[in-house]
């Protein structure tokens, strides 16, 4: 080992990837539907992916975030991961799933 490896950008940096690695790991175990979710969550919020966004704001707002799970329901349904007809389970799940990339994100960006 040499001296890069322990400066605090390198961990900071080896963490950060430990991390990435760790919840692409769990996101590989969602069931078959909900990963045809994850799909449409990442896509919407690749979106979002800019300095002053407001998935990284202190608050983020809530009323943008139903507008995102929303659109990301409508989308899903179009596209045959879900049959039904307008669900709220559905859209309760593809909030968790919104709101746990927000999540994600945000501690990616805080450890770079």
């Amino acid at each position: 080992m040499n001296y890069y490896d322990f400066s605090p950008f390198m961990l900071n940096y080896n963490n950060a990837r430990r991390l990435e690695r760790d919840f692409e790991y769990v996101k590989e175990m969602y069931p078959m539907k909900v990963k045809c979710l994850q799909v449409y969550v990442e896509e919407e919020l690749d979106k979002y992916e800019y300095f002053g966004s407001f998935i990284y704001d202190e608050f983020p707002d809530k009323i943008t975030i139903y507008r995102i799970v929303s659109s990301i329901s409508d989308k899903s349904r179009n596209a045959g991961c879900f049959r039904e007809e307008k669900n709220d389970m559905l859209d309760i799940i593809i909030e968790i799933l919104v709101l746990n990339e927000i999540s994600a994100r945000r501690q990616k960006r805080n450890w770079l």
